[in-house]
């Protein structure tokens, strides 16, 4: 299936700004760099940290809603788990972002979600060698989840942003003699 740059070389597809698509593959390794830093955090670093987060939330919570009390355990475990769909969520959207010029707009979103798994499987497979880490299929679906999400919220805004006929006719074009030569 021809791409929106099939026939065409890699400058001219990326048009006049490669520096701008340059710095949206760089905006993706810097947020697989930070996602991979919590990844070698060591099971007593990790609890550490997400028990210090959940501590100030807890307080928090008291103090917000002090008619109601919270088992610190779930509060711990809605962090933990929004962490890894938030870091991911972010991870969709900016895999999307720098695929847009390269792919037609369905297949940039498919796309996305599916390096954000590979990202999420690699991530959970590298916690089994790390002390006190274990590999968790949960994460994995959390993950993934997560990017799902950010890919569909950001589908839809540049669906609204720049009009179904804009996106459309830039798959069309691609997929043309015409589009093809250049």
């Amino acid at each position: 299936m021809p791409n929106a740059c099939s026939g065409r070389t890699l400058r001219r597809c990326l048009g006049s700004a490669p520096a701008l698509h340059l710095l949206r593959f760089a905006l993706v390794a810097a947020w697989g760099v930070l996602i991979f830093s919590f990844t070698l955090q060591t099971g007593d670093e990790s609890a550490e940290v997400s028990s210090s987060v959940t501590d100030g939330f807890y307080a928090f919570l008291e103090i917000a809603v002090p008619e109601r009390t919270f088992d610190y355990d779930a509060v711990h475990s809605f962090l933990r788990t929004g962490a890894h769909f938030g870091l991911y969520f972010f991870l969709g959207i900016w895999f999307a972002n720098a695929m847009r010029p390269l792919l037609p707009f369905a297949m940039t979103n498919v796309n996305a979600v599916l390096a954000s798994l590979i990202v999420a499987l690699g991530d959970e497979f590298t916690q089994r060698f790390v002390e006190g880490r274990v590999m968790s299929l949960a994460d994995v679906y959390t993950d993934t989840a997560g990017a799902l999400l950010g890919v569909t919220l950001f589908a839809i805004l540049q669906w609204y942003a720049f009009g179904h006929r804009q996106l459309h006719k830039e798959d069309s074009e691609a997929d043309s003699p015409q589009g093809k030569s250049g």
